[in-house]
């Protein structure tokens, strides 16, 4: 719980530029518990977050990026998905991680520490 808390508060500051799509599988992933999973859905409520459906140009775009990029930087099609809405709706990608979004050409990526 602490460290979904952490989390929460790491974008409390960037929430109006935060959009919460295909990555939500990642950051249930992510949890412990289903207390911290409650804690997830409230923040995202409360954020007004939606999920955005996957259309058939980001999963071609996931796709390419699948076959151009997992074996010399492993990524994996959850983070091409997450790489594609992003480079497809123009977005900034928020992460903690980014070695998996630094292959894919024109993901803006702005990364944080929780």
């Amino acid at each position: 719980m602490r460290r979904l808390t952490t989390w929460r508060n790491s974008f409390r500051a960037l929430r109006s530029r935060l959009c919460v799509g295909s990555s939500v599988g990642r950051l249930v992933e992510g949890l412990r518990s289903k207390a911290e999973l409650k804690a997830l859905r409230k923040t995202l409520s409360a954020w007004n977050a939606r999920v955005l459906p996957i259309t058939e140009d980001i999963s071609t775009r996931a796709m390419f990026f699948v076959e151009s990029y997992f074996h010399s930087a492993s990524v994996r099609m959850a983070d091409a998905l997450i790489g594609a809405r992003a480079v497809s709706k123009g977005l900034t990608l928020l992460t903690a991680n980014d070695k998996h979004f630094r292959p894919l050409g024109g993901v803006d990526i702005q990364r944080f520490r929780p």
